[in-house]
C-alpha cells in the first residue's frame, strides 16, 4: 500500500539484497511478498552486474534472485550509454570505481542505471509522478563532505548526492512504500 500517489522505481543494490536475503521467509513472508510484487510491476529493478555479485557471495538470495528474474527480467543489461559515463566517471570521481578489484563493482552500473532510467523517464510526460531510489545499505561517511573533491565521492549516497538521484536503503524502501502487515 502507497503513503503516496507517486509511482517509486528502486534500483536495488547488492548489499540491500543480501539484508533481504537475511530475514527468514516464513517470518517475514509479507516483505518476500511485497518485493515480490514490485518486481511484478517493474518497480523493483538491478544491473546485471548487481546479479554477478549476488552469484558470487549470497548463496541463500542468489537461487530466489535467479528466479525473480527470470519471471520479471528485473535486471538490465549494461548499455552502451553506461558504458560511456562509466569512462566519465573514472575520470572525475576515480575513487568512486575501485581499480583493485578481482571483479568489476556493480556501484557505478547501478548508479548510472538509475541516471539513464531518469533521464529516459524525463521525456514522457505521463510519467511525471515517478520517483526513482537507489537502495543501498552503504552510508554517507560525513555530512560536510566536499563533493567537488574526488577523493570523498567514493560511496553510492555520495555519487547519488552529486548526480541528484535519491537514495534510501532496504528498510526507508518499505517505510516509502507504507508496507503493513498484522499477525
Amino acid at each position: 500500500m502507497l503513503k503516496n500517489n507517486k509511482k517509486n522505481i528502486y534500483i536495488i543494490d547488492t548489499d540491500s539484497l543480501a539484508k533481504l536475503g537475511k530475514l527468514q521467509e516464513n517470518i517475514f513472508d509479507p516483505i518476500w511478498e511485497y518485493v515480490e510484487s514490485m518486481a511484478a510491476e517493474g518497480r523493483l529493478i538491478t544491473s546485471v552486474k548487481v546479479i554477478e555479485e549476488i552469484e558470487r557471495k549470497f548463496d541463500r538470495i542468489r537461487k530466489w534472485l535467479t528466479v525473480i528474474n527470470e519471471r520479471y527480467q528485473i535486471a538490465y543489461p549494461i548499455l552502451p550509454d553506461q558504458v560511456k559515463r562509466i569512462g566519465e566517471i573514472q575520470e572525475q570521481w576515480r575513487y568512486f570505481v575501485d581499480h583493485e578489484s578481482e571483479h568489476e563493482d556493480a556501484d557505478p552500473y547501478l548508479v548510472t542505471l538509475a541516471e539513464w532510467l531518469m533521464g529516459r523517464e524525463q521525456k514522457t510526460l505521463e510519467d511525471k509522478d515517478v520517483e526513482y531510489y537507489v537502495v543501498t545499505e552503504e552510508r554517507i561517511g560525513s555530512e560536510h563532505k566536499n563533493y567537488d573533491n574526488p577523493c570523498e565521492v567514493t560511496r553510492i549516497p555520495d555519487f547519488c548526492h552529486v548526480l541528484g538521484i535519491k537514495h534510501t536503503n532496504f528498510w526507508g524502501m518499505v517505510e516509502l512504500e507504507g508496507w503493513q502487515w498484522t499477525r
